[in-house]
């Protein structure tokens, strides 16, 4: 079974990691494209 790296980073996180791991094929979203910043961590429900 294969299984897809997955990941969410915090709007405290560089674009430029974001932008490094897409070009390596892993999924990445992000706080501000998600639409949570200011959202409490246990509010995030991705």
């Amino acid at each position: 079974m294969v299984r897809e790296i997955k990941f969410h980073l915090d709007e405290n996180v560089s674009n430029a990691i974001a932008a490094g791991l897409r070009k390596r094929g892993i999924d990445v979203t992000k706080t501000p494209e998600q639409g949570l910043i200011a959202v409490s961590d246990q509010g995030k429900r991705i």
